[in-house]
Parts: C-alpha cells; sequence; structure tokens
C-alpha cells in the first residue's frame, strides 16, 4: 500500500467514525429522554399548525387540519396588550385541556360522562430567566355516583397524571393538581 491509498484509507475511516460518533450521541441523547429504540418507532412527525407574527407582539397560530385559530398577545407585564392568551397561558391551559382531553377518552371507554368538569388554571412565572415557575390546576368533577368509588377516583386521578403534556413539561415547573370530587 502507498502513502497515497493509506491516506485515503485513512480519511475515509476517520469520516465514518465521526458518522458514528454522531449516531451514538444522537442514541445517548434519545436515551437521556427515556426513549428506547422501540419506541423511536413510535415517533409521528407532523405539521402541527403555522404561526404568523402580526406585529405589536401578537401572533395568529392556525391549526392545519381544521383551520381554527388562536391569537396570541404578550402580556401586559411584558409590554404586550394582554387581549389575548400569552404563549406561556397556552403552555399552562394545555396542561389542563390535555388531563381532561385523557380522562375523556377513559371516562368514555367506563360510560361516565364527564360533561362540566371544570378546570382552573394559575399560572405563576418567575424571572432569571422570565419563565413558568409554577401551574396550578384545581379539577372540579360533577356530582356522579361513579367517584363515589374511591377506586374511581384514584383511577382518574392517575391518567390525568399521566397526560402526555404533563411528562412533556420541564421537570423545574412545579405542577400541583388538585381533584376536586
Amino acid at each position: 500500500m502507498n502513502k497515497t491509498s493509506f491516506s485515503s484509507s485513512t480519511n475515509i475511516l476517520n469520516n465514518c467514525i465521526k458518522k458514528l460518533s454522531k449516531i451514538i450521541s444522537i442514541l445517548a441523547n434519545y436515551s437521556k429522554h427515556h426513549l428506547s429504540l422501540k419506541s423511536l418507532k413510535k415517533i409521528v412527525k407532523m405539521t402541527t399548525s403555522s404561526v404568523i407574527y402580526k406585529g405589536n407582539l401578537r401572533t395568529i397560530c392556525t391549526h392545519l387540519d381544521s383551520g381554527n385559530q388562536i391569537i396570541t398577545d404578550a402580556p401586559k407585564d411584558n409590554s404586550g396588550n394582554g387581549e389575548a392568551f400569552s404563549p406561556t397561558d397556552l403552555a399552562a391551559t394545555s396542561l389542563a385541556t390535555c388531563m381532561l382531553t385523557v380522562m375523556g377518552i377513559k371516562a368514555k371507554e367506563m360510560d361516565i360522562d364527564l360533561k362540566s368538569t371544570k378546570a382552573e388554571v394559575t399560572k405563576i412565572m418567575v424571572s432569571d430567566p422570565r419563565r413558568i415557575g409554577a401551574i396550578n390546576v384545581k379539577i372540579h368533577f360533577p356530582e356522579l355516583e361513579e367517584f363515589e368509588d374511591e377506586k374511581n377516583r384514584i383511577i382518574f386521578q392517575r391518567i390525568a397524571l399521566n397526560c402526555p403534556v404533563y411528562h412533556s413539561l420541564h421537570p423545574d415547573i412545579e405542577k400541583n393538581i388538585e381533584f376536586i370530587f
């Protein structure tokens, strides 16, 4: 083997090592976030919405499947008009809507009517950096015979505390959930 072909083989080998290192790094990162290779097969990537900045600290968000829109404004305490949900309001509210939705799925399976179940959401902001520090959610259930049974109350509490948004929020965000039956 001459010097040129040895050098070329070394370059190819180094490139392969770099690519393999990158793949290992990606897999390690997934592993850090509790994703197994098996669960990676279940990941579905799809465009959910489009967001247009309209100026004056306002956006219009369009849900692509339905065409429904949400307007956001910066809050008054952060140079905005506060005329609509702020982005952090939506994040906090998403926790409650997700909890109600997954409980609704379970209620449908159990033939329980959860209509009129209400969630009150309080978002607490902190600084350095400005972010959501805590989300308080009070879930008020309608008076139903099914909730006289402790087992059913526990089922719905566990379902709510395992909703996707709950597990997607940063662990530094304090989540205080109160269930009122």
